[in-house]
């Protein structure tokens, strides 16, 4: 099934869409991290929403790169619309892509099977930079790879924040109210730059099921950036699938559930590793159930993918009525897009093998 992890920010690659690497010697030539300068922005079209001229002093704004064939993309959507109706003029939130015009104009007169155009569910500033130039000067020079990623931009006109749109909430909220330290996010934010320069090494030895090279790049990468939550995830997998070490992996999980109690983006993605993937020999589901039904009470029992995680929990502990019960509330509130066509047809399959028995 398509699905989106909704997780920690630092595990944007994950869920993000990949973008061409591209030899631009401006952008080669430029660097941005957080604490930075935030750059102007020059934008070619400003297709919805009031044209920004430039970043004011005393403002607050979220400038996120995004394109109409990203799948994450178009599932941040509604999320930005609610910050931006939540915040209203405390924050602006502009959408940048750098397709042709007619591309994105095209998008948004898109209707779904209720007649909802994108126009009409994006309730924030959409724009498109054919020439990149907003692109290298933000996304590009902070070396990021994959697409939706948003920067959150502060009342000093720096950078404060830098990840995937789906989990800067906090952040956003605290720079909004001014209690933002950057500190401690720039440390751990240019820790995971390293360890994402030295992942394509790490990858390629898990699609080869390398688990003991797997374990040593892993160990390497953890020297780099101890503090790292994206290698504490990572570590939790590799002893958990490939390297079938499960006594010790779910003590990792279990400190990575403690510490994230209060994040349903992270409990979720580790329900649904254990009940889901194929490398997992050993499912802990109660394990699993008690991170699925945390982030669906974090959720007021109303996020499709937090409902559909606990839907599968049961499915998997055989309990098949519980799990045709949350998967049709997660039909409820599944949006029409790719995760919930999947949603919709995990519950016909539920159903069916009810009715088969």
């Amino acid at each position: 099934m398509l699905r989106t992890l909704f997780t920690l920010a630092a595990l944007i690659l994950l869920t993000a869409c990949s973008t061409a690497q591209r030899s631009d010697e401006a952008a080669a030539q430029k660097s941005l991290t957080i604490g930075d300068r935030a750059p102007a922005i020059d934008i070619a079209h400003w297709v919805k929403g009031d044209k920004v001229g430039r970043l004011d002093r005393g403002e607050v704004y979220v400038i996120e790169f995004w394109a109409t064939s990203c799948g994450p993309c178009r599932t941040s959507m509604p999320h930005l619309s609610a910050l931006q109706d939540e915040y209203g003029e405390k924050v602006t939130i502009i959408g940048i892509s750098d397709e042709p015009l007619e591309t994105v104009e095209g998008f948004l007169a898109k209707a779904d099977d209720k007649g909802r155009t994108w126009n009409e569910r994006i309730r924030y500033t959409l724009t498109t930079d054919p020439d990149r130039s907003a692109m290298n000067d933000y996304f590009r020079a902070a070396g990021q790879r994959g697409i939706p990623c948003a920067f959150i931009v502060g009342r000093e006109r720096r950078v404060e924040w830098i990840g995937h749109p789906m989990f800067m909430d906090e952040a956003l909220k605290a720079v909004i109210e001014g209690s933002w330290d950057r500190g401690p996010f720039k440390k751990t934010w240019e820790a995971e730059q390293i360890v994402r320069r030295m992942q394509p090494d790490y990858r390629a030895a898990e699609r080869a099921g390398e688990w003991d090279k797997a374990e040593a790049l892993l160990n390497s990468m953890l020297e780099k950036a101890p503090d790292s939550p994206t290698l504490r995830y990572e570590r939790f997998e590799l002893l958990v699938g490939g390297l079938n070490r499960p006594e010790e992996g779910y003590k990792v999980g279990h400190a990575i559930v403690n510490e994230n109690w209060d994040d349903p983006g992270t409990l979720n993605m580790i329900a649904w590793y254990v009940a889901d993937d194929q490398r997992v020999k050993m499912r802990d589901l109660d394990f699993a159930m008690k991170a699925a039904r945390r982030a669906c009470e974090l959720n007021e029992d109303s996020d499709p993918a937090t409902l559909d995680t606990l839907a599968r929990v049961y499915y998997e502990k055989g309990d098949l009525a519980n799990a045709i019960a949350w998967q049709s509330k997660a039909v409820e509130y599944a949006q029409d897009d790719a995760m919930g066509d999947g949603i919709r047809e995990t519950l016909a399959r539920y159903k069916k093998e009810a009715g088969g028995k």
